[in-house]
């Protein structure tokens, strides 16, 4: 699909190749969580490239090629990912380790960090929602909330 890169934005773009990037994604980690995180985070990663090239003001190849740079980050966190795994080694179940030493390593806890982060997410998700009319609005609840279909 041909989209003058001027007018795409970030949603659109978002729209047209996520499914794709996370089909290529789910090949090669074998794990549909994995992969829409990764996906979403290479969208992330775009979007601050996109307002870094914007700040200096210069003309980019990002903005000309977004399917391209959406691509290439998401093979970049890919390997960024392999790498970690295998820096980490082999690991054993930790049902092998006991349940005395889970219950001492696990901080049920969200750090100040991850409450911040929510409540920002939440406002984002609140505003996204007011935006909508009433029908989508309320066809897009009932499905994430109720898991009932769009019909």
């Amino acid at each position: 699909m041909s989209i003058p890169h001027e007018t795409i934005s970030l949603d659109s773009l978002f729209r047209l190749h996520h499914q794709e990037l996370r089909r290529f994604a789910y090949k090669r980690l074998d794990c549909s969580f994995d992969a829409a995180d990764l996906v979403q985070d290479a969208f992330v990663r775009y979007a601050n490239m996109q307002k870094k090239n914007q700040q200096k003001s210069k003309e980019s190849t990002v903005a000309e090629t977004p399917r391209f740079f959406l691509s290439r980050i998401v093979t970049n966190l890919i390997i960024d990912q392999a790498r970690r795994k295998q820096r980490r080694g082999i690991h054993s179940s930790i049902d092998d380790a006991g349940n005395d030493l889970l219950d001492n390593l696990v901080d049920c806890q969200p750090t100040s960090y991850d409450i911040v982060a929510s409540r920002q997410q939440l406002k984002i998700l609140t505003k996204a929602l007011d935006e909508l009319s009433e029908k989508p609005r309320l066809a897009l609840l009932l499905n994430r909330l109720e898991g009932k279909t769009h019909q």
